[in-house]
């Protein structure tokens, strides 16, 4: 038994221990994780080694969603819209089924953001419109700043792209801009530009060059362009160049070009569009030779790139592929969970009823009895009642004759009657009174002859064998000594053990040879 207990209490301890190192990992993890998450929302162009280099020591990496939201946005970064979509989906997948600590952060919104901003990318705008009506039904009325600003960006891209409202779009464009300006303290304030370079592009698609100028002139003169990242800041020399370019200014359009090159790192990504814009450029200065030598650039870029694409693509299909296989498999597992939990609290609940079913018969079988109970206690009572009102009418009545009788006698004076009746009075109170001073010797002769066979009685010892001896009963000897029966058959007990111990006769056999020598 206290090796049970030892043992019991030995795995408690230790699942105690586990748990609380477990948590210390998580705990150790959620912090790495927000600091990488912060420098993510501000424009960190990590690359796809250093988010598995985050998560390696995540301690449920396959059921962490936010594994799968970085890859997918760093694929889409890359050009691998169709790739990064569908770890996009993983994570979403994930979500759906639980897997996702809010304490963290609630990654739902800017789930549905991504998924739509990576279904504009691939031109599909059912799906597109699909998961900014998701972002919205799931939000209600419950927009955080951030959450407004991306959704409403969505919203303008969708419009500028699939529908005839361009110009509407546009100005959905720089009033958000203009709103996220006002919040200097957002995490959206750090990458506003990106909507400002969203909108000089769209403009510049529509030949609305007034409008395109406008804003590029007053994103030259924000502080923002010296302290952004390479990602944004090539985005930026690229819709520069393509604005010159357009305004035939070939000649800043080659210098914006050549400012790429400053900006690290330079992914094969950026080289192909930079060359496709040399060429170009070139072409339109007629310029044959550089336009012919950036072609060769392009097609050894476009070699490379397509090899080293292709082999990206494997792998990342392969772990694609594993994941999804993962995806369903915990989703068998959380359907089978949902069964587990369904049938177990079938079986509470069954458990639950019977016994609030066996309580209640219980509950009812008690109260039957206490009913019966009540009734006989009731009848008893009853019983009780009525023969207290016989014995007081009895004895009303003996009352009544005893007086008539004493009238009667007080009428009649008979001598007679008085000297019989006093002398019966005599009698008996001279007899009573001879009995009692008999029994009184005869005890105290009982007793002396008693304490000289056995010393080692006590007074009331004694008594009690001289009770005994006259035939009465343990009952009727606590009448007299006003002790309760128990405590008579105790002292008898006592007494025989000591008439045995020393006499090796019973207490009965023991008093049979202690003469009463009155009678």
């Amino acid at each position: 038994m206290k090796f049970t207990k030892h043992l019991i209490t030995f795995i408690f301890l230790f699942s105690l221990v586990l748990k609380g190192a477990s948590q210390e990992a998580k705990d150790d993890f959620e912090k790495i994780y927000l600091e990488f998450h912060d420098k993510w929302d501000a424009g960190y162009d990590a690359s796809l080694a250093e988010i598995d280099s985050i998560f390696q020591d995540c301690p449920d990496l396959e059921r962490f969603p936010h594994y799968f939201i970085y890859k997918g946005d760093l694929l889409c970064h890359k050009g691998y819209y169709d790739l990064g979509l569908k770890y996009y989906l993983i994570a979403e997948k994930l979500i759906d089924l639980g897997y996702e600590s809010k304490k963290i952060y609630d990654h739902r919104p800017i789930m549905y953001f991504k998924l739509g901003y990576a279904y504009a990318d691939l031109y599909m705008p059912e799906r597109l419109l699909e998961y900014i009506n998701k972002g919205k039904a799931y939000l209600k009325d419950n927009y955080s700043f951030q959450t407004e600003y991306d959704f409403t960006e969505l919203e303008a891209i969708y419009l500028y792209n699939h529908t005839d409202k361009k110009e509407q779009a546009l100005d959905m464009l720089e009033a958000l801009y203009a709103k996220a300006s006002l919040h200097k303290n957002s995490p959206v304030y750090q990458i506003i530009n990106t909507t400002r370079l969203r909108t000089i592009e769209f403009a510049m698609r529509i030949d609305d060059m007034a409008r395109a100028k406008k804003l590029l002139n007053a994103l030259k003169n924000d502080t923002w362009i010296d302290s952004i990242d390479g990602q944004y800041l090539r985005w930026y020399y690229s819709v520069s160049s393509d604005f010159y370019a357009k305004k035939k200014a070939y000649k800043k359009a080659i210098l914006y070009n050549d400012s790429i090159y400053l900006t690290s790192p330079i992914e094969l990504e950026d080289k192909e569009s930079l060359f496709e814009s040399y060429i170009k450029i070139h072409t339109n200065l007629g310029n044959d030779s550089a336009a012919n030598g950036y072609k060769d650039s392009l097609s050894q870029v476009l070699k490379v790139q397509r090899g080293k694409r292709q082999q990206s693509a494997v792998d990342l299909i392969e772990q694609n592929d594993k994941y999804e296989k993962l995806v369903s498999s915990l989703s068998y597992e959380s359907k089978q969970t949902k069964w587990f939990w369904g049938i177990s609290m079938l079986i509470a609940a069954l458990v639950v009823s019977a016994i609030v079913f066996w309580y209640g018969k219980r509950r009812r079988k008690v109260k039957k009895e206490l009913i019966r109970e009540r009734q006989k206690v009731e009848l008893l009572n009853d019983n009780y009642q009525q023969l207290l009102k016989n014995y007081q009418f009895t004895t009303k009545q003996l009352e009544k004759i005893k007086h008539t009788l004493v009238v009667e006698i007080q009428k009649n004076k008979s001598p007679q009657i008085i000297a019989l009746h006093k002398s019966i009075s005599n009698n008996i109170t001279s007899n009573f009174n001879e009995k009692l001073l008999s029994i009184n010797k005869l005890r105290d002769q009982f007793i002396l002859n008693l304490r000289e066979q056995f010393p080692d009685l006590t007074n009331y010892e004694s008594l009690i064998c001289f009770y005994t001896k006259m035939g009465l009963s343990a009952k009727e000897i606590g009448q007299i000594t006003n002790l309760t029966v128990r405590s008579i058959q105790s002292h008898q007990y006592r007494i025989g053990q000591k008439t045995k111990k020393q006499f090796n006769a019973k207490l009965k056999d023991f008093l049979e040879k202690v003469p009463l020598t009155m009678f």
